[in-house]
């Protein structure tokens, strides 16, 4: 395998081979993507580019204790691809990889891959999604074939081996709550054995056979809770010491002597990590550097191997050493290249007091040339203190980025929760911190702030450029939707269902009722294949904008679909963001939008308003999805 210093890639994809010594991640560099072999036998987990092996960022990988690798294709599209890499030869060669091989190809819209229980006789399986039912499909020992073993009514998520050829998964069913059933691989068949009412969410999510340990959670009490029980006694127990309605416990993983449970939480925009033993309800902290933790984790005698990121650090695996419970645990990250940009955590004032932000870039305030106001998107979300791309690419160009987690965000407790009010609370908060920002600003002679947000983010960028157009140098908006109301009707079933969970149509503001008081540049991006929020969305409103003349406009419609535009964002479209921020004053602006570069795209045929003037649109370039 070819080892190479380390840079600024997107790592995507973890995943775990069963006995914990192997991993593999898709790293995204400059719109390419590379499948990452991990070593995880030494104090410090290792990378390497398997470049034989051709993946992209919806590609699954499931790396196997032998070598090899099985691979799931087409997530997302009408049919998703199986297919297998056998071990390496005896060479230090990535090359020497045996050829893939398409196990087989499955009508669906998704699915994972999960490895198969020490002692079996087949390497894994294969989840696949389809719009109505979930299939198991067991991979073969040869790897050359595939064997479907179940089809089960609604989406199946989760799987923990209970026994050689039974697993456990949560399924959802098309008009239900979810609830944990048992599969039996070899017999075909099926069953319900975790629910604890038909209107409650009852989930199973970790299983130790060692001991029978099973963990679970449910929300029939009105809120969601970790339990545990015995497989087989038929009880189980919500422990007191979990439950914390501000900062809710996830459980990760479970050790290999089904004595100890990782639990993770979110406290504010970092992870705190601790270990629970449920037998005899003790939590301990774990400890460790500020940062993100996210899954899967791999958990195998006193070593815990996990995802880790923070806002100089991209996406990696930490190794953490348990020991005496008097010594802290040894936290080991890989060396990763120097020269991030400086980011920290800072409180800064909303509407009703103060609220915590992720800051990339400059300290000083007086040093900030040009600030990026930057709103998540959610409404259920946060800015974590993680590594962004976005972020580190404007403050290297000495932009400073301020992300506030203003009232909505979660991880703050219930005090925060705009459920039922969307666009109240938050924008508020938004608005007021753009009066402090603007006026501040502009006693030391710069610039006012530019908004720039993403989904639920660029609706309420839109918002309070439109509310107070003074107060903002620029708005960029990246897939935004018009309003709740607007996108139910024009949305898919799951936007809709999530709307009305959220309460979204109760206050319902219109971005075009209101953009006739827009007066700042504004950079509007959507693309073309957008699964969550229709592109007609961003198309109505750059209509709206040209017929009234009054705002100047950078319309870009790439052709890719959501994530594409709202997370990972090309290199082209990373540059004209880059762009714009650096030059979009309200006088520059108006003398007209710079065209895309002749290689990085063109205009797309068909589509409404793109050509170029003063109110100029282009597309931001094709990027592999």
């Amino acid at each position: 395998m070819k080892r190479r210093d380390d840079t600024v890639r997107r790592r995507t994809g973890f995943a775990f081979a069963a006995r914990g010594r192997r991993a593999v991640s898709v790293a995204t560099l400059d719109d390419r993507s590379v499948l990452e072999a991990w070593d995880l036998t030494g104090h410090v987990a290792r990378a390497a580019d398997v470049p034989s092996v051709p993946v992209d960022q919806d590609t699954g990988v499931l790396p196997l204790d032998d070598g090899g690798y099985l691979l799931l294709r087409g997530a997302g599209t009408a049919t998703v691809e199986i297919g297998s890499v056998p071990p390496e030869r005896d060479s230090e060669d990535a090359d020497d990889l045996g050829p893939e091989r398409v196990l087989g190809k499955l009508p669906a819209l998704g699915g994972y891959l999960l490895p198969s229980p020490a002692g079996s006789s087949f390497p894994g399986i294969a989840v696949v999604i389809g719009t109505d039912v979930s299939t198991v499909v067991r991979l073969r020992p040869d790897l050359r074939t595939l064997e479907e073993t179940a089809r089960i009514p609604g989406v199946l998520s989760g799987g923990s081996w209970l026994e050689r050829d039974v697993a456990a998964f949560n399924r959802t069913p098309n008009d239900g709550q979810p609830d944990g059933i048992v599969v039996d691989v070899e017999q075909s068949a099926w069953r319900r054995t975790w629910s604890v009412s038909d209107t409650s969410a009852d989930r199973i999510v970790l299983y130790a056979p060692a001991t029978r340990l099973l963990v679970v959670s449910s929300n029939a009490s009105g809120r969601t809770r970790l339990g545990w029980g015995i497989l087989g006694r038929g009880t189980v127990e919500f422990p007191d010491v979990l439950v914390d309605d501000d900062f809710p416990q996830q459980a990760l993983a479970v050790d290999e002597r089904g004595e100890r449970v990782l639990l993770h939480r979110m406290r504010g925009a970092v992870s705190e990590l601790s270990v629970w033993t449920p037998f005899d309800g003790h939590v301990t902290p774990l400890g460790g550097p500020r940062g993100v933790v996210t899954g899967p984790v791999s958990w195998h005698g006193e070593v815990i191997h996990l995802p880790f990121s923070r806002p100089t650090l991209p996406p990696t695996i930490a190794t953490v050493g348990l020991a005496e419970r008097r010594t802290p645990p040894r936290w080991t990250l890989p060396r990763l290249a120097a020269g991030f940009a400086h980011a920290d955590l800072v409180s800064v004032d909303g509407a009703q007091g103060p609220i915590e932000a992720v800051r990339y870039g400059r300290r000083r305030r007086r040093e900030q040339g040009t600030l990026v106001v930057a709103l998540h998107g959610g409404p259920l979300s946060a800015w974590r203190y993680e590594f962004d791309p976005l972020f580190q690419r404007l403050a290297a160009a000495s932009v400073t980025v301020l992300a506030p987690n203003c009232r909505g965000s979660v991880g703050y407790g219930s005090d925060f929760s705009i459920t039922g009010r969307w666009a109240s609370a938050d924008l508020d908060d938004v608005r007021a911190l753009g009066r402090d920002l603007s006026a501040e600003r502009r006693a030391w002679g710069l610039r006012a702030p530019i908004l720039l947000g993403a989904s639920y983010g660029a609706y309420l960028a839109l918002l309070a450029a439109c509310s107070e157009p003074d107060l903002w140098s620029g708005c960029i908006a990246l897939a935004p939707f018009l309003s709740p109301a607007g996108l139910r009707v024009d949305a898919g079933r799951a936007v809709r269902e999530r709307i009305d969970a959220l309460g979204g149509t109760d206050d319902d503001r219109d971005v075009l009722r209101r953009c006739s008081s827009l007066r700042a540049p504004l950079m509007l991006v959507h693309g073309s294949r957008d699964e969550r929020i229709p592109v007609e969305q961003s198309r109505a409103l750059h209509r709206r904008l040209l017929a009234d003349e009054a705002t100047p406009v950078d319309y870009l419609e790439p052709d890719t679909d959501h994530a594409g535009v709202v997370a990972h964002q090309s290199r082209q479209l990373l540059r004209r963001i880059e762009h714009f921020c650096l030059t979009s004053t309200t006088e520059s602006a108006r003398a007209g939008a710079q065209p895309l570069d002749p290689g990085e795209g063109g205009e797309r045929d068909g589509a409404p308003g793109l050509r170029h003037g003063r109110l100029t649109a282009g597309t931001a370039g094709d990027r592999p999805d």
